[in-house]
């Protein structure tokens, strides 16, 4: 009340005295306007005091900086940015004069300098006030309680650069602060959540950043006013989830609410107005509706423009996605594309932020010059912005799987530029190309085993391996409540419901112990590093003199399949075609490989794990027709002539490839239709061109036989006369064989590391959710209860194995959920990561004893004998040889087929 009267007071007495108001009073003013909802008055009053103060003295002083930190703000309240910054910029210089200034409001100024140096595009210059304005508030103890915002604003400017790896450190470190004190406001406490599920949507993690946008709006709603205008960044963040995952209309349904409250009120903020209207381009575009989306991106542009400047940064993705609206109306090839596309790629152009949106942008152009027949700028452009999201997917930061999706996210690019090259006789660049993203995250995987985190910070490993144990104790926990609840006697619905609720807190309890082993990671610079010093390789290995290859590159419109000779330095590259040349993109092979791999899958007679007798529900004439048109589609002519007559041949599957036995193909052989296994040279599957072998020492040349367990699963008639037959062909070794009860978890655990040769007998489990943590092999559960009698992929991944080749003779250990350009995430996988050379591992539920026959033709003649296959210490040829003299007893493919040597080619033998 007073100060408004001094206001009134002061408005009728300055002209008439003809004297300027001294700036304490001109304080009082601005406040007094400021409550009145005067905001230019305010603005002119603080504006004007801060002026008086400077010109006032020339020595350093905290007056004068407070003095332009309030013009400042009072900008900012008019959306006027510009001059904001330059107010803020200045009271910052000033606070930087004065000794022994206060940290709370030098961290007070730069933080909202930062705020306005983002808004005005000024990247570096934010990210280097928020780093310098964070130690300083940690060095301090953080007397003004800046340390939670100074976080979560800074973790939210790497997001904004595409930074995820190094946000979400900073993200969750804001949420626990803000989550730790009572008295934090129920509106910053929702912005945290906000912010991190904000990072978790771009790393789809869609479940936990839907958790944190609903946490984050129910905190809003508590806490909204009457007009609802603090809702709606809340309302706009869940939409965001929602619309990556295909709800399209609940997300609109949340835009238009958002808009409606915006609309409704005096002075929105108009930042979020815009950011919401090209949020809603964006869901109109994915719906289809390209003409409303280019007027939602029209109004995003101009809103913008009246804000930010004609040359702001943040207009590009507005522009890009008007112009992919125009693509849709109008076809790529539209000169109104290509305008459209120029003037976001010229807002891009060299901003630290919205690198995902140039490279889409480059895209795009890229499409718009091939339709015009440009084709050497269009691979230019499309190579230019297939390496920068290259460079992205190493920043995604969260879990590996995070950067796999990401990668299937812009497959469109990769298919685009490997068909393009290939188009252009480049077909070495195409296969650079179609390699760039293969196999990256396995890669990583091997880089990273077994390093300890020791650049962790100490409270956060101890936080994060407390986390991991307490997992690893509730996987063991409820694996054994499945096997009490499985055997007890119980009513057939109550067993269900038991064991459905059981499972669910497995997949919970897994998921949260791989939570804890990727944050560490997460916090390690060493393996940020790692990730980067990774990406951007598109190098190819030269060519082994005995060793041919067949590269496959799956499409969404076409397919190819890249052959080399042994010896050869070049690549053929030949299309996938129907026989009536049509081509084969990615759903045409998934729908004609689903129904013979269901055929093949069936067990016949007694499998491991599954009990009982079927036939096939086609007949094996229809499975042998439609494996003879697999067979010439997926094994050309022309790439058979390219490895015929190798040592070895080296088969990399893409996508839905990763699950087809190539051997088990049909194909024209010399004497007429013949099985791929006796036209191809014997083979092996790798994950990548790029994938060394895993370099470890040599271990004490043992050899670890596991079979038949312990457990509550069927017994295993044919493990043991298996395991007998291996422990023959090692009559110089020291054999460590664990079978029954004695095959327990930790008993295998021991003897694993040292061996040289390993041999799996037993059930195995496949895990078809996320990234199969839970696929395992099954062994004696402990009496003490330690152990839960099952190793995990996830527990493989921690083992250091020394071995040459690991055998797993048991169901699907080559069976998982197949990540784009990674293949499956199968046990496999596991024993590859944690350092065996090669494994030899199942597609599908073993026949028991077909099984036992394939290892113990395998095993039948001394290592150094010549025989059908070829060079009898080679491991794949072995493999092959054995597939063969064990098919004319079971000819069945479903029986003979499904063993797969996985990895390095390398010998498994001086036995």
């Amino acid at each position: 009340m007073r100060r408004g009267v001094l206001a009134i007071a002061l408005a009728i007495a300055s002209p008439v005295l003809a004297v300027e108001p001294t700036p304490d009073v001109l304080d009082s003013l601005s406040a007094a306007a400021l409550d009145a909802g005067d905001l230019t008055a305010a603005r002119d009053h603080a504006v004007r005091a801060a002026e008086l103060r400077a010109a006032a003295t020339t020595e350093p002083s905290g007056d004068v900086a407070i003095g332009w930190h309030e013009a400042g703000l009072s900008h900012y309240r008019l959306e006027d940015y510009e001059p904001a910054y330059a107010a803020l910029t200045r009271a910052v210089t000033e606070w930087e004069r004065v000794p022994d200034a206060d940290p709370t409001d030098v961290v007070w100024a730069e933080s909202d300098l930062a705020e306005m140096a983002r808004l005005t595009g000024r990247f570096d210059v934010a990210e280097s006030r928020l780093a310098d304005a964070l130690s300083r508030a940690r060095a301090s103890g953080d007397p003004g309680g800046f340390l939670p915002a100074l976080a979560n604003n800074l973790g939210t400017l790497l997001w904004d650069e595409d930074r995820l790896d190094e946000a979400e450190p900073l993200l969750r470190e804001a949420l626990a602060l803000r989550a730790s004190d009572p008295e934090t406001p129920p509106l910053s406490l929702a912005r945290a959540h906000q912010s991190l599920g904000v990072v978790m949507r771009s790393q789809h993690r869609y479940d936990d950043a839907e958790r944190e946008f609903v946490r984050a709006l129910s905190l809003a709603r508590e806490a909204a006013g009457p007009d609802r205008r603090d809702v709606v960044p809340y309302l706009n963040g869940l939409a965001g989830v929602y619309s990556r995952v295909g709800r399209l209309d609940d997300a609109l349904a949340l835009r238009e609410e958002s808009l409606g409250i915006l609309g409704s009120i005096e002075n929105p903020s108009r930042p979020l107005l815009a950011e919401i209207l090209e949020a809603t381009g964006d869901d109109l575009l994915a719906k289809g509706d390209a003409e409303s989306a280019e007027r939602r991106y029209a109004e995003c542009v101009t809103l913008r423009r009246e804000l930010f400047g004609a040359s702001h940064p943040s207009l590009g993705p507005a522009l890009l996605g008007a112009a992919e609206a125009k693509a849709a109306r109008f076809g790529v090839g539209d000169r109104r594309v290509r305008k459209a596309v120029v003037e976001a790629l010229n807002q891009l152009e060299g901003a630290p932020a919205f690198s995902e949106a140039r490279a889409g942008a480059l895209a795009l152009r890229a499409r718009h010059l091939h339709a015009h027949g440009k084709q050497g700028p269009a691979i230019e452009d499309l190579r230019t912005a297939v390496a920068l999201l290259d460079t992205l997917r190493a920043a995604r930061g969260g879990l590996g799987e995070s950067r796999a999706w990401f990668t299937e996210e812009h497959r469109a690019e990769i298919d685009d530029l490997v068909t393009w090259l290939v188009e252009a006789d480049d077909v070495a660049g195409a296969v650079a190309e179609s390699e760039r993203m293969r196999g990256r995250l396995f890669a990583e995987q091997l880089a990273d085993a077994h390093l300890e985190p020791a650049d962790v910070p100490a409270d956060v490993r101890e936080r994060l391996t407390a986390q991991e144990k307490a997992a690893h104790i509730r996987v063991n926990e409820t694996r054994r409540r499945l096997r009490a609840v499985a055997d007890a006697d119980l009513p057939e619905a109550d067993r269900r419901d038991r064991l459905a609720a059981l499972d669910s807190t497995l997949t919970a309890a897994a998921l949260e112990l791989r939570d804890a082993q990727e944050q560490l990671r997460l916090y390690s610079p060493r393996f940020q590093r790692l990730l980067r010093d990774l990406a951007g390789d598109v190098s190819l290995p030269a060519a082994d003199p005995g060793e041919a290859l067949l590269v496959y590159h799956v499409g969404e419109r076409e397919s190819f399949v890249f052959s080399r000779a042994a010896g050869r330095d070049g690549f053929r590259a030949t299309r996938l075609r129907t026989t009536d040349g049509a081509s084969l993109p990615e759903s045409t092979l998934r729908a004609r490989w689903e129904p013979v791999a269901e055929d093949l899958h069936r067990p016949r007679g007694a499998s491991r794990g599954v009990a009982g007798t079927t036939t096939l529900d086609r007949g094996s004439d229809i499975l042998a027709a439609d494996l003879r048109s697999l067979g010439d589609a997926l094994l050309p002519a022309e790439a058979l002539a390219d490895v015929s007559g190798a040592h070895r041949l080296a088969i990399l599957p893409d996508r839905v490839l990763h699950s087809v036995p190539f051997e088990a193909l049909r194909v024209a052989g010399p004497e007429g239709d013949a099985w791929a296994l006796d036209v191809l040279p014997p083979v092996r599957y790798a994950p990548s061109l790029r994938t060394p072998p895993t370099a470890r020492d040599a271990g004490d040349g043992s050899v670890l036989i596991v079979a038949d367990p312990a457990s509550d699963l069927p017994a295993l008639p044919a493990a043991r006369a298996e395991a007998a037959a291996v422990a023959a062909a090692f009559p110089n070794a020291r054999v460590v064989r664990l079978e029954g009860p004695a095959a327990t978890e930790n008993a295998v655990r021991d003897a694993l590391p040292a061996a040289r040769f390993v041999h799996f007998a037993t059930h195995a489990i496949a895990d078809r959710g996320p990234e199969g943590l839970l696929a395992s092999i099954v062994l004696t559960p402990a009496p003490s209860g330690a152990t839960d009698g099952f190793l995990h992929l996830f527990e493989l991944y921690e083992l250091s194995l020394r071995c040459d080749l690991a055998w797993l003779s048991a169901c699907d250990t080559n069976s998982g959920p197949v990540l784009a350009g990674e293949g499956a995430f199968a046990i496999s996988r596991g024993f590859l990561v944690a350092g065996a050379r090669g494994v030899v591992a199942s597609a599908w539920p073993l026949h028991d004893e077909a099984a036992a026959a394939v290892v113990e033709a395998f095993f039948a003649d001394a290592p150094g004998q010549a025989g059908a296959g070829g060079d009898r210490s080679d491991p794949v040829a072995r493999l092959a040889a054995a597939k063969k003299k064990v098919r004319a007893r079971y000819p069945d493919p479903h029986q003979w087929a499904p063993f797969l040597f996985v990895g390095a080619a390398g010998s498994a033998a001086s036995w």
